[in-house]
């Protein structure tokens, strides 16, 4: 609060780390030094690349790219596929991988020659995946050491990397709000009434009361009248804080999640673990299932989520689950809670597949028919062998024209012959 009362707002993300912790004299210099701010920003994300620098409200320095390395229609990198289905053959798969190496030599090089790079005093970055962080961090000759405190990751929801998106990420974080009259301006929440016994909810902006000016009204009824109880009023959550727990399911990161959870009303996280994040009515389980966050899907879960709730295209989080990992984590929820949730109506099976369940047994039947299959080849090969070698035993020359044939020899006197034409010329010659 400054000294005319007013107060003023700087995004966090510029002025310290996650986890530091600095005095008020500290964090008064770092206001002061943002005067002249050098900041980077980079996003890295499904092939894409952008990269900026900026000094003082200007763009110092830009680059954005694309390389092919995304799988169309399915989605994921082709190394990402590779690793769990084996490496394809086909020319797609061989040219993803191709731009996959040359996207990480590319950026790399790019971002090795900026020399504005070791003038900026925050770096904020995104860089889902560890082929994507490798970018940043991998290597023998690293971009940033993964200590360096002047990164940052970026603490909103990102769209497709380009020069516009990386302009207006630094126009979110770098703007200065300003709360003239902030007593009247914090009290100001969100809230969800509950209208009548229908159980409609409504979201409205109002004006927090005290609960005597209630009372005051209250008594201006007829007491002798049957009351209706009140509906309680509840807080909605914020739009920050659907963005943060999306972005710690993003990027599967489990701690700041009980950190968000430790700060937060339990009502608030529930409904923003059951919010809509996109047009088409997806939630966090949604994204969770689909990217398959395996490290984070048990324990939103365990917060709240709700696995009943389908997107606009009415599809359960456990149907657009693109791994057998995640419907075995979603089944041994259900397995474990049985009456916390509709699981029939999430489509949640209530047990696990048998190829799941006989997977050693099925392990040792394919064992068994490998050895079965080789013990076959082993016998045709002695057989075809054998074969060939009665055949290599038949073969015969003609006494008279030394004419080589497997078939019964003519015999003139213990000699054979091929054919009755030699057995008369030996016998008038």
């Amino acid at each position: 609060m400054n000294s005319q009362g007013s107060v003023v707002e700087i995004n966090r993300i510029l002025l310290t780390t996650k986890n530091e912790s600095v005095t008020s004299t500290e964090l008064l210099a770092r206001v002061e030094s943002l005067k002249d701010l050098w900041l980077g920003l980079i996003i890295i994300s499904g092939g894409h690349f952008a990269a900026a620098v900026y000094h003082s409200g200007k763009m110092i320095r830009h680059k954005t790219f694309h390389q092919y390395t995304v799988r169309k229609k399915q989605g994921g990198a082709q190394s990402h596929f590779d690793s769990k289905s084996g490496a394809a053959k086909s020319a797609g798969a061989s040219l993803r991988r191709y731009n996959e190496k040359t996207l990480m030599e590319k950026s790399h090089a790019i971002l090795k020659t900026w020399s504005e790079l070791d003038r900026c005093s925050v770096i904020l970055f995104r860089a889902l995946g560890a082929d994507n962080r490798s970018i940043l961090f991998g290597g023998s000759d690293p971009v940033f050491r993964k200590g360096d405190i002047r990164l940052r990751t970026i603490p909103m929801v990102t769209r497709r990397p380009t020069v516009k998106e990386l302009d207006r990420i630094y126009g979110v974080l770098t703007t200065v709000k300003v709360v003239h009259n902030p007593s009247s301006y914090y009290k100001t929440k969100n809230v969800t009434l509950t209208i009548g016994k229908s159980g409609v909810k409504s979201s409205k902006q109002v004006t927090s009361k005290k609960s005597s000016e209630i009372f005051e009204e209250d008594n201006g009824l007829n007491d002798s009248r049957p009351r209706r109880e009140r509906s309680k009023i509840v807080p909605t959550p914020a739009k920050e804080l659907i963005e943060d727990v999306f972005t710690t399911c993003r990027d599967d990161d489990v701690d700041e999640l009980k950190a968000i959870v430790s700060k937060t009303d339990s009502h608030c996280l529930k409904q923003a673990l059951t919010s809509s994040l996109d047009d088409h009515g997806n939630t966090v389980l949604h994204f969770c299932c689909r990217r398959g966050r395996l490290a984070i899907l048990e324990t939103i879960l365990a917060l709240g989520a709700d696995p009943t709730m389908t997107n606009n295209d009415g599809q359960a989080p456990y149907v657009v689950a693109t791994s057998d990992k995640v419907r075995e984590v979603l089944i041994s929820f259900r397995l474990a809670n049985p009456e916390m949730w509709d699981f029939d109506k999430a489509s949640i099976p209530d047990k696990l597949p048998q190829a799941k369940k006989t997977s050693g047994t099925c392990a040792k039947s394919a064992k068994e028919n490998t050895q079965m299959v080789k013990n076959t080849r082993r016998v045709i090969e002695k057989k075809s062998c054998n074969s060939f070698k009665k055949v290599i035993d038949r073969i015969t020359s003609c006494h008279l024209c030394n004419k080589q044939f497997h078939t019964v020899p003519l015999e003139a006197d213990g000699k054979p012959f091929c054919s009755i034409n030699c057995v008369r010329a030996w016998r008038y010659s």
